[in-house]
């Protein structure tokens, strides 16, 4: 099975002028995105310094990406305040089968961001959330009028079909 990300990125993000990835790892999500031209401006963080140095050394000729080694939360305090077009965001913040910071995240797209129709796809829903209903009400807390539907795993390692969720 293919790698679905770009296809899923097309069909959600047209239209956004941002990307915002929290969560950089070795940068995977972030080259689909920078591949396809479709974003003026391209923001992803990691807290892990392995992670954030080997992103930085993948992306550092390319002047619309900017990395940060912060938590997700601190990016985000940082970042959303800049943010005036629709962002399409991918929400991909966890410790190593630990803890996803994704309930905080929510909360201040929500509260930070003046309009609210961005859009948001958010990985790894039954490692994390369960079925995802709580991060599906969380998501129309956003916006009561957003879409949201689920998705199979962007790769081959997982056939549960809603392993991801987007909301547009």
């Amino acid at each position: 099975m293919a790698n679905r990300m770009p296809d899923n990125i097309k069909k959600y993000g047209m239209g956004c002028s941002y990307f915002i990835e929290t969560g950089t790892h070795a940068g995977g999500t972030l080259n689909v995105a920078l591949e396809l031209n479709m974003f003026d401006k391209l923001y992803s963080c990691d807290i892990d310094e392995g992670f954030f140095d080997i992103a930085s050394n993948r992306f550092c000729d390319f002047d619309n990406v900017h990395l940060y080694h912060k938590s997700s939360i601190d990016f985000l305090k940082e970042v959303l305040p800049k943010i005036n077009k629709k962002t399409f965001f991918w929400l991909d913040a966890h410790d190593v089968g630990k803890v996803a910071p994704l309930k905080e995240e929510l909360n201040l797209i929500r509260d930070l961001l003046e309009k609210n129709n961005h859009v948001i796809m958010i990985d790894d829903i039954p490692i994390y959330f369960g079925d995802g209903s709580l991060v599906k009400e969380q998501l129309l807390d956003i916006n009561p009028n957003y879409i949201i539907e689920g998705l199979p795993c962007s790769g081959d390692w997982d056939a549960r079909p809603n392993y991801i969720l987007v909301a547009y």
